[in-house]
């Protein structure tokens, strides 16, 4: 028996012996009995996230006297799943499942096997099918007897019924299994305890009470015990703690008086006591992390959960503060780290001036190498300040290491140091919503080189965690009692992220269910004119205006390299402030000795040559550029933005959006956001004050709750290059013949999901792989992608390879060629995990993509 089951009998402090009914006498009431004293059956409920149960005890057996050492018997329910496989287990999955007409059919193992019956045969339509709906309790502000929460098929119902059903299931269940002991137990002889988590709300609790009492669980007859109390008063009596009975002899005892012990219940969540986000970004980059009790105190609706970030200090002398530090890396000559931020800047720029940096190895902005990187591999690498190239993977993993290092000394300083390992952290890495699995899988391999293991390593889309983020902030007006305040998005929001990065661009839009999960209405897309495309056409003009031999000669020369850094960081400062109203010029410093190389180079001050170029002068140390021209550099990343919106507007289903949120470092550009202000006049635009943190803090949100995202949608078609038997219009270059001279066509690309079809968390999707001959033991599996809906063969242009094929088992040879392999993709992850099992009784065995080719 589990111990979540032991748990359950809080109320009479007792303890399972044995999982056999054993007959009971039955209990004479006294009638100065209290209520609870007068009852002969006292039985547990765990309506759990996941799965529920029920357990119970007789009165006569409590009042027994015992031994320490003899534990009270309490009886559990085990259930019985209806595969071929028929598994006992000590609960049952938390599905409900009722008729067309709303009425309950099914609960736990037989409402899955059922609902997956129906769905097989395609005639599931209308049945309402619901899981995991315990969650709504835990997050759901705006509680109440009539809310509703959708079913599988997105069809709204009363969350009181399905709590109701559910509740109902689980007590005549339980009456069911009285009856088998002989004896009439009258349902007003039995007190009822429900558990509970200890974080949830009187209004949650008195929500659970409605439910009880409308599956006819009486108030007088109804109580609730704290998960978490329950637990310790089970465990108080474990014979956990060692007495000495002789010399050599020990015996197990339960705790003695003034043992003080902790019980940690961990649920369906993360059970990690520090919950950590690093955002390694293009330009910027940081961290943030929060405790898994501060994510689970209860709090108000206004009041947002405790997200920590680190504030780094930039090594110039004004000391400048800011919530991120550059993505500059620096390695010895040895290749060995030395430095990251603000500090390998600095150090690099000491070298600089006095010329002992040769052979050093400096690095900025090199994330974009993993933006539509298809040759991307294990060996890329890429090139330092100095043009000398080293492997890429290195470069990652150096970075990666250092911000968790920073993080975890930054856990140090909070004082967890007597209760804090390593392994008590999960750790989140934010990756931008367009990468292809090729990046993400490149992530994933230099954070294990980082030290970080990869079950405990979880990756957290940007613009996804900004709006897990931003669905909590106090972002819309509502009245109540004639007065104003500002909440939270309600239920059936639509909104969208604009995440404007240093690298990349990334939309998405959301909704917000009954139940606060987000669900998918426009899978992410973007491309890669963030921040830095513009710094680099401000590069590119002065190329142009002053030459590019010039400006090659301020960018190389060691005399002048902390100079251009200076000069690169200006233009991001400069650009971001500047706004499209009431502002006419942009003015950057310039160094005295820019001034003079360019005398020294072209014969004249920079200010004469400055007369014949439009909009652009120069006045002593500053460099003054029209708004016009400021407008012309920012255009084409404007025009994508504005353009992403217009193409997500004009889609009929995407009508009902009515709030724009614009995070990332990018979106404290003026420019960009007037301009969005002004082109969408009709829809509320929120830019958060920490709009360059609503990612990091987003992602620790996320990673404690990941059912929060409800759905996602694919953002292009997957499948799989199989043969299959000729048909008539087939291209006549992918035929050939089998061994037994039949027409077959290669190359068919065998579709698992449609681009932009909508994926609930954990969907799967699966094709039926069949061998080439009869003694085939592995089928070799290669998978494909493309950003057509219905591509027919995996050699068209729109079809690129995701890595090395994979080997599927298929080693038992009954059946000949009639044998099958299910091939798996669980699709509504942030990664794609792969499965395989041989049809019907073949282990399910996870499959290790590799999609980085060496």
């Amino acid at each position: 028996m589990d111990n979540e089951l032991k748990e359950m009998m809080i109320a009479s402090g007792v303890e399972e012996k044995s999982s056999t009914p054993f007959i009971h006498r039955k209990c004479k009431k006294d009638k100065n009995d209290n209520r609870r004293e007068g009852m002969i059956v006292i039985a547990a409920v765990n309506l759990g996230t996941r799965y529920s149960s029920f357990a119970y005890t007789f009165r006569d057996e409590l009042d027994k006297v015992r031994e320490p050492s003899v534990p009270c018997n309490v009886i559990y329910k085990q259930w019985t799943s209806g595969s071929d496989a028929g598994f006992f287990s000590h609960k049952t999955p938390t599905c409900l499942l009722l008729n067309p007409a709303g009425n309950f059919d099914s609960f736990g193992y037989p409402a899955e096997e059922k609902y997956c019956a129906l769905m097989n045969d395609n005639v599931h339509n209308g049945w309402k099918f619901f899981k995991h709906f315990k969650t709504i309790l835990l997050n759901e502000k705006n509680l109440s007897k009539d809310m509703m929460i959708p079913d599988d098929q997105n069809t709204m119902f009363k969350a009181i019924d399905v709590f109701a059903f559910s509740l109902k299931f689980i007590k005549d269940e339980l009456r069911k299994d009285l009856q088998k002991t002989g004896y009439d137990i009258k349902e007003s002889e039995i007190q009822w305890v429900i558990t509970i988590p200890a974080i949830l709300n009187h209004r949650s609790r008195q929500f659970i009470r409605v439910a009880a009492e409308q599956a006819g669980m009486t108030r007088n007859q109804l109580e609730f015990a704290l998960e978490s109390e329950a637990a310790a008063v089970y465990v108080k009596e474990f014979m956990a703690a060692k007495q000495k009975v002789k010399a050599d002899e020990q015996v197990l005892v339960p705790f003695p008086a003034g043992t003080q012990f902790m019980v940690l219940d961990l649920g369906g969540r993360s059970d990690r006591l520090v919950i950590a986000a690093i955002d390694l970004g293009t330009t910027y980059s940081g961290y943030a992390y929060t405790f898994k009790h501060e994510l689970e105190r209860e709090r108000s609706a206004k009041d947002m959960c405790k997200v920590l970030s680190n504030n780094w200090q930039s090594g110039s002398s004004a000391g400048l503060i800011s919530h991120k530090t550059p993505t500059s890396l620096l390695l010895t000559k040895d290749g060995e780290f030395d430095s990251f931020g603000y500090k390998a800047e600095k150090n690099y720029m000491d070298l600089v001036n006095g010329n002992k940096h040769i052979g050093w190895r400096f690095y900025r902005k090199f994330k974009m190498l993993l933006h539509k990187n298809d040759v991307l591999n294990k060996n890329t690498t890429i090139k330092d300040d100095q043009g000398n190239s080293y492997l890429a993977l290195e470069i990652f993993a150096h970075s990666i290491r250092f911000l968790k290092t920073e993080l975890i000394q930054a856990l140090h300083r909070e004082n967890v140091q007597p209760i804090f390992v390593e392994t008590d952290i999960q750790w989140v890495i934010t990756i931008p919503a367009i990468w292809d699995p090729k990046s993400k899988d490149f992530m994933r391999v230099a954070a294990e080189e980082a030290g970080i293991e990869r079950d405990r390593l979880e990756f957290a889309l940007e613009p996804e965690a900004a709006s897990v983020y931003v669905k909590e902030m106090l972002v819309t007006r509502t009245t109540t009692d004639n007065e104003a305040e500002i909440v939270p998005f309600e239920a059936g929001t639509q909104y969208m992220v604009l995440d404007l990065g240093g690298g990349t661009i990334d939309v998405v839009v959301k909704e917000v269910r009954e139940d606060r999960t987000l669900r998918e209405l426009h899978h992410a897309f973007g491309n890669g004119l963030g921040g830095e495309s513009v710094n680099k056409r401000f590069i590119e003009y002065f190329e142009n205006a002053f030459g590019i031999k010039l400006m090659t000669e301020f960018r190389t020369n060691n005399a002048y390299r902390g100079l251009w850094l200076d000069f690169e960081t200006e233009i991001e400062k400069q650009k971001r402030n500047f706004a499209s109203v009431g502002i006419e010029q942009l003015k950057l410093n310039i160094s005295s000795k820019f001034l003079e190389l360019f005398e020294n180079s072209c014969g004249k001050s920079l200010s004469d040559h400055c007369t014949s170029i439009e909009h652009l002068s120069s006045r002593r140390d500053k460099l003054n550029m029209h708004k016009d021209l400021i407008v012309k550099l920012f255009q084409p990343s404007i025009d994508s933005i504005i353009q992403f919106m217009r193409d997500v507007f004009d889609k009929k289903h995407l009508v009902g959006v009515s709030d724009i949120i614009m995070v990332g470092g990018f979106s404290q550009c003026k420019l960009i956001t007037d301009k969005v202000k002004e082109t969408f006049r009709g829809l509320n635009i929120v830019i958060p004050h920490d709009a360059d943190l609503a990612v990091l803090k987003g992602a620790v949100i996320y990673r404690h709750w990941p059912e929060v995202i409800y759905s996602r949608r694919a953002p292009f078609s997957l499948g799989a290059r199989f043969n299959r038997i000729w048909l008539d219009g087939d291209d006549i270059s992918k035929q050939f013949r089998n061994t037994d001279g039949e027409k077959m066509c290669m190359d068919y690309f065998s579709k698992f999901v449609t681009k932009d079809e909508e994926f609930a968390s954990k969907d799967k999707a699966t094709l039926e792989v069949y061998p080439i001959c009869a003694d085939t033991t592995v089928m070799p599996v290669e998978i494909f992608k493309s950003d057509e809906e219905n591509p027919r063969y995996t050699t068209d242009p729109s079809c690129k390879s995701m890595g090395n094929p994979f080997n599927v088992d298929m080693s038992d040879l009954r059946g000949g060629m009639e044998r099958k392999v299910h091939v798996t993709l669980t699709m509504g992850s942030t990664e794609i995990r792969v499965e395989g099992q041989q049809i019907p009784n073949g282990e399910v065995k996870k499959i290790q993509l590799n999609l980085l080719k060496d």
